[in-house]
Parts: structure tokens; C-alpha cells; sequence
């Protein structure tokens, strides 16, 4: 390990350290800590983990050892940059939502989220969701979106809230049986990054309303999600990974995880390190556009940033939206093309690397300051909301910056799809109200969304 990689580990740990002393006992609530806790996984932990097994990502044939330890330098003080401006912000922001749990309940219909969450689950375990092209899902519904793309966006979100609107009801109670069937659902899928986003979001939105998980909870939480890593891996590793992917069916999948289940063992191996590690590799292709920026490539400003803002457009009021150059709908694309890098290897490009080709070195520790305020100040304006409905908020931009390496369009096509299912949950709500003629009052707050005739807590305090 050279010592700028050593300084670059060490500025990133420190990042960490300012985020969870300045929240204190707030920190478990703090989507910057996601960010950071990522940003650390995708640009640190990767490093240690290539270093261990000396297994390195292809894009490193692209890039040197000094500039990708100089980008790891470059993240350092970034994420200090964001850690010192978010911290400005979010500490006068509250802790947590004080909703009643009587309008919680309510609004998140359980039965309805179950329906859409089944739903997304078909889909993705027939085969017809993760990984889909968008020539095989037009083939299956004439619309990209209507089978694989509805599943993709959907599934984590619609299953996180069905699980959320159960464990609201029953305080807690129940949280681990709950997250067993979250987590066998989300190994069906076969997406291993799906499982402890899925659950870390139940805990979360549950202490953000006031429910802690005991400790022997957690523990078991973590064990599930360790277990379901190692069953997909174990699969893995003996049928590969089209097994779990696009095109298999449920028979395949159910055979190959059941594989995994007696053999669990086999997703622990060297190769496996090796493969996470380079499965989380963040540096790599921005330590390649680093490089061409100091041999005299221009940045290309914030043309990146609209593109991802583009994509939160649905198709139907686009219609031509797939039709347009893909590059300008496809980040890594685009970055390929303006610095004449090879698409033959998977690339990740990352929220803090998108930042990178904006303006360079510089505006990348600025723009992630920027960044810092403006989380911080979304999610103050969130948690402050005195309606259920900015819990979905709060879920779809926590699950985007969870999904850190796609960069900053995860970001909108989560908050997108919140936004979509708080307007089927009201449009379930005034139905319902409709039916049995309280439409009226539905809008001023009688139906029972926030309870404002009494304090609004969760229970009565001891």
C-alpha cells in the first residue's frame, strides 16, 4: 500500500468519525451517513479488499496504482467537505417524524403496498426483471416499463413499505419473522444488495416514527442478511450468476439457491473476496477520467447532472424518450465517449464520480460540499413534514444514495417512484373515502392521516 493510498483511507475514516460524532445518537437517522458509509465502502473497502487477495478490477489495465490512490486522496476530501456542510445543516434539524401512528397506519394501506410488492416479486423472480434488456421486455409488453421496469423500480421501495406498514401496526412486534420473509423474497431475486438495503430501511423508518429494534433483533437481522449473501453467492458459484438473472425461471432459481443453502460455505472463498472487491470498485474508471483530465481532456460541466434529472421523466409524457441517443441516457456511456474509454468492462461510475467531469479536481470537493447542504436541508424539510406522505420521501432519496453506485439518476428514479406510490395511496385513501361519503373531510385531516385533536405521538409517553 503506498502512503497516498494510506492518506486517502485515512481522510476517508475521518469523514466516518466526523459524521457519527456530530449526529451523537442522532446518526442512525442521517441519510449523510449513508452517503458517507458508502462512499466509504466504494472507495475504501474496495481497496483493502483488492489489496488482500490481489485480484484488481479489468479497468485497471486503463489507469496506474498512483491515479487511482490519487483519487482515493480526491474522495478523501470530499466527503470531509460534505461531512462539515451537512453537519452545519442537518444538527439543527430534527431527529426524528412525530406522526401519529393512527394517520401512519392509515395511510400506508399494508394490503395495497402487499399487492404491489407481490407483484414486483412475480416479476422479478419469473426472470422478467433485474437485468432485463429493454428489447426483451418490449417483447413481453410492447413497453420497457411496464414488466421489467415497473419491478426494478419498485420492488426494494413497495417491499420495504409493505413490511413498514405491518410492524407499524403491531409496534415492532413481530420485526424478525417479518424481515425473515423480506429478506427469503429479496434472495429469490437474487440481488445481494437488495437484502440489507431492504431491512436497513425497515429498521430506519421505524426509529424515524419512534419503534427501536431490540438487540437480539439486530443481531438475527444481521445474520439473515449475512446468510442470504452467502446462499446467492453458494448459488454463484455453482450455477453462475445467469441463474439468478434475467430469463430464469423459478424452478432454476429455486434450485440453484437451494444449492447455495446446503453449501453456504462456497460463497466464502478467496476468488469471492476478490470478485466483492472488484464488484465494488469506485475507483477505477474516474482514477481513468482523472488521468485524461491531467493529460489535457476538458471537463464536460454539468451535463451529467441533467441527464439524471431527464430520466426522472415518465415515458408516457416522453414518448420519443427511448428513441433519443443512448449516451445522453446512460451516464457511462457518455463518459465513455467523451474521454475515449472502452465499454468492454462493467464500469461504476458512482455519485461522488459524477461529480469528477463536472469541472475537475476542484469542483468535485466544492460540488460535494454543495451536495452535503442540499441533503441536509431536504431531508430537515422532510422530516419536519407533518404528513405520513414525507416518510416516502425520506425512503426514496435514503434507497437512491443507498444505491450509490449508479450514481445520482438512482437517486431520482427512487424518489420518482416514492413520489408514484404516495399518489396511488391517496388516490386509494380518497376512493375509500369517497365510498363511504367522507369525502369532505378527507382534506381536513378528519380521515385520520395526522391526528392533530391530540399530541401526536406514537404511543402515550410512560
Amino acid at each position: 500500500m503506498s502512503a497516498t493510498l494510506a492518506l486517502g483511507l485515512f481522510l476517508q475514516a475521518c469523514a466516518v468519525v466526523v459524521m457519527v460524532r456530530g449526529r451523537r445518537r442522532r446518526t442512525a437517522t442521517g441519510i449523510g451517513l449513508m452517503f458517507v458509509a458508502m462512499a466509504v465502502v466504494y472507495h475504501g473497502v474496495t481497496e483493502i479488499l483488492q489489496l488482500t487477495v490481489q485480484s484488481y478490477s479489468d479497468n485497471r489495465l486503463l489507469t496506474t496504482d498512483s491515479n487511482v490512490a490519487a483519487y482515493t486522496v480526491l474522495v478523501g476530501f470530499s466527503l470531509l467537505a460534505f461531512a462539515a456542510v451537512y453537519q452545519a445543516v442537518a444538527l439543527r434539524g430534527p431527529a426524528r417524524m412525530v406522526l401519529d401512528r393512527e394517520g401512519i397506519a392509515n395511510f400506508f394501506e399494508w394490503k395495497l403496498l402487499s399487492l404491489v410488492a407481490l407483484f414486483a416479486v412475480a416479476v422479478s423472480a419469473a426472470g422478467k426483471g433485474f437485468g432485463a434488456s429493454v428489447e426483451a421486455k418490449s417483447e413481453i409488453t410492447g413497453s420497457p416499463y411496464l414488466v421489467g421496469g415497473f419491478a426494478t423500480q419498485f420492488l426494494d421501495i413497495s417491499l420495504t413499505l409493505g413490511s413498514f406498514a405491518i410492524l407499524v401496526r403491531t409496534k415492532g412486534r413481530g420485526l424478525f419473522v417479518v424481515l425473515f420473509v423480506q429478506c427469503a423474497i429479496h434472495t429469490l431475486t437474487g440481488q445481494r444488495s437488495s437484502v440489507p438495503i431492504s431491512a436497513g430501511m425497515v429498521i430506519y423508518l421505524l426509529s424515524l416514527v419512534g419503534i427501536r429494534a431490540r438487540r437480539w433483533e439486530s443481531v438475527s437481522i444481521v445474520v439473515l442478511v449475512v446468510l442470504s449473501y452467502l446462499v446467492i453467492g453458494g448459488a454463484r458459484a455453482d450455477f453462475g450468476r445467469e441463474a439468478l438473472w434475467y430469463g430464469s425461471g423459478v424452478d432454476r432459481r429455486l434450485t440453484a439457491l437451494g444449492a447455495g443453502l446446503a453449501h453456504p460455505e462456497r460463497g466464502i472463498s478467496r476468488s469471492g473476496i476478490g470478485d466483492l472487491g472488484v464488484r465494488l470498485d469506485g475507483n477505477s474508471f474516474p482514477s481513468i477520467i482523472l488521468q485524461r483530465l491531467e493529460h489535457g481532456a476538458s471537463p464536460i460541466g454539468p451535463v451529467t447532472l441533467g441527464d439524471d434529472l431527464r430520466i426522472a421523466v415518465p415515458r408516457f409524457l416522453q414518448p420519443g424518450k427511448l428513441n433519443s441517443d443512448e449516451s445522453s441516457r446512460s451516464l457511462k456511456l457518455r463518459l465513455c465517449e467523451v474521454y475515449g474509454i472502452t465499454t468492454e468492462f462493467d464500469r461504476l461510475p458512482t455519485q461522488l464520480g459524477e461529480l469528477l467531469p463536472v469541472g475537475g479536481p476542484v469542483w468535485m470537493v466544492f460540488l460535494a460540499g454543495v451536495w452535503g447542504f442540499l441533503l441536509a436541508s431536504l431531508e430537515r424539510i422532510l422530516l419536519g413534514c407533518c404528513h405520513p406522505a414525507g416518510l416516502l420521501g425520506i425512503l426514496g432519496v435514503a434507497v437512491g444514495t443507498l444505491q450509490y453506485s449508479g450514481g445520482f439518476g438512482f437517486i431520482v428514479i427512487c424518489v420518482r417512484s416514492a413520489i408514484a406510490l404516495a399518489i396511488v395511496l391517496l388516490g386509494w385513501r380518497m376512493l375509500r373515502a369517497a365510498w363511504k361519503g367522507r369525502l369532505r373531510t378527507f382534506w381536513k385531516g378528519a380521515s385520520g392521516v395526522v391526528d392533530t385533536s391530540r399530541p401526536r405521538r406514537l404511543w402515550p409517553a410512560k
